[in-house]
């Protein structure tokens, strides 16, 4: 809603609230109608034995673990920026590789 908010200042927030709500209800419509929790059950089955998701339950119950899942969207989150400037710092390194390595080519 944040992004929402920037774009349009103009909204209340009841308006914003409205409209997280709306999408709330859509989204969880979607995931019962598409089984997307069984989905990724599988998706956890497929590369993790039971003996691995019990002790994963074990640590993400665990105080760490706790803290672990709290901090992980501002992970993620730093990792993606992260991510994306390191590819646009190199980007520049790898189209002049491509060119050169095409140039020999001819």
């Amino acid at each position: 809603m944040a992004a929402l908010k920037s774009q349009r200042p103009d909204l209340s927030q009841q308006t914003l609230d409205r409209i997280s709500g709306s999408i709330n209800e859509y989204v969880v419509s979607k995931e019962r109608e598409t089984d997307l929790e069984g989905q990724l059950v599988l998706v956890y089955e497929k590369h993790l034995s039971p003996k691995d998701m019990a002790q994963a339950a074990a640590f993400l119950s665990s105080e760490s673990g706790r803290h672990y899942t709290t901090a992980m969207p501002a992970i993620l989150n730093d990792s993606a920026v992260l991510g994306k400037h390191w590819t646009e710092s190199i980007s520049p390194g790898v189209q002049a590789e491509i060119a050169r390595q095409l140039s020999q080519a001819q």
